[in-house]
């Protein structure tokens, strides 16, 4: 198996996986709870904690919404879930057996070590040094800034108070600051 490193050109780490990455390590994942993991932390830009920490009441099925409490005195929201998100979470929450939407084989919460131990296998299995749950959300701001969505949109969907933080992922994505700044300020 050929490795994939995180190391830019320029010599510097990359923080975000591209699509083809996210593609293996989706199809990597050897279960529907693991698999839901990955997307649901991609697709709302979750950290392993925020991700952790969902419980059932906060799938809102009638709503079709997730709300996401942000970590790090992030501001919380309530995200639209599509319909096959919906429908690997109904699959989950009948199987379910405690309040937390992600627990583990011993009817358990699931723990950030599993999520660690879940990650070096998502490593082994798709050849992507250094893979770790954090760089989902980084993905996902990337790929929105990348997709020119605009950088208010951005800080709103990751929960950021402070736009310098999500200005990072519109310099990665080598856009025109320019023209995402306007969209700031206008």
């Amino acid at each position: 198996m050929t490795t994939i490193s995180l190391i830019s050109e320029n010599g510097t780490s990359r923080k975000y996986l591209t699509s083809s990455e996210l593609e293996a390590v989706f199809s990597a994942c050897a279960n529907p709870r693991d698999k839901a993991l990955c997307k649901l932390s991609f697709n709302h830009a979750l950290r392993c904690s925020e991700a952790l920490n969902l419980t059932w009441s906060d799938v809102d099925f009638t709503n079709r919404q997730l709300h996401i409490k942000r970590a790090k005195n992030g501001e919380s929201s309530a995200h639209p879930l599509e319909a096959h998100e919906l429908r690997y979470l109904r699959s989950m929450q009948r199987k379910a057996k405690t309040a937390y939407v992600f627990e583990s084989n011993r009817r358990q919460p699931l723990s950030a070590r599993t999520v660690r131990k879940l990650f070096k296998t998502l490593e082994a299995a798709t050849g992507i040094e250094g893979l770790h749950h954090h760089q989902l959300r980084h993905s996902c701001g990337y790929h929105m800034a990348d997709h020119e969505i605009p950088v208010l949109s951005i800080q709103r969907f990751m929960g950021h108070k402070s736009i310098e933080n999500t200005m990072i992922y519109v310099k990665a994505a080598g856009k025109d600051l320019d023209k995402l700044r306007n969209w700031y300020f206008n």
